[in-house]
């Protein structure tokens, strides 16, 4: 998935007439499956630990960006008296964003879709899904460079199982989650 980032960026950098050139890195946590645990579910959701980094492209004087991310939140969950699995999901996604990078401060937002797979066994290939995420952009300038940034949002993993019908929509409650992530944000270059 990471080989599949590098080249998509590099296609978008060779084909752009972009002047911008960001990177960002971020860690955060959440809530998981929030549809599940507000049904009141017997499943136990730990609280996740996620990070991100990714890429974004944009003309000099544009506030809209070209984004690539790659995301993985890891968090454990329990059923009644079974050991904890601990589960790991991994998402590349492509997308837009928007915010004022002339600003000190500045909102923004991030739409973004992919591809993402999750599963406790690093060593079994797991089945690839479809995710969606928006996201709040809420950035500060420490630098003439680099920039803070909280990024608020909501992920929805497998989204196309969860739309099959209304019994696969009780069970696939679980793929909707809260991820806020803090980090940075540099701009590489900039004509």
């Amino acid at each position: 998935m990471k080989k599949l980032f590098i080249l998509v960026f590099v296609c978008f950098s060779l084909s752009s007439n972009a002047q911008i050139l960001e990177g960002q890195v971020g860690i955060g946590s959440g809530f998981m499956n929030m549809v599940e645990r507000f049904q009141g579910s017997s499943v136990r959701f730990s609280y996740p630990f996620s990070y991100a980094f990714g890429l974004s492209l944009a003309e000099n004087d544009s506030s809209i960006a070209l984004v690539a991310l790659y995301n993985q939140i890891e968090y454990s969950l329990q059923r009644d008296f079974s050991p904890n699995r601990v589960l790991k999901m991994n998402s590349f996604q492509l997308g837009v964003e928007q915010i004022n990078r002339a600003q000190k401060t500045a909102v923004g937002y991030r739409f973004t879709t992919g591809v993402g797979s999750e599963g406790d066994n690093p060593y079994v290939e797991n089945s690839p899904f479809i995710c969606i995420s928006a996201a709040f952009l809420i950035s500060q300038q420490l630098g003439d460079r680099l920039r803070f940034e909280a990024q608020p949002g909501l992920f929805w993993a497998d989204v196309a199982n969860s739309l099959r019908g209304s019994n696969y929509w009780d069970t696939a409650g679980e793929d909707v989650s809260l991820i806020v992530n803090v980090g940075l944000r540099y701009q590489f270059y900039k004509n």
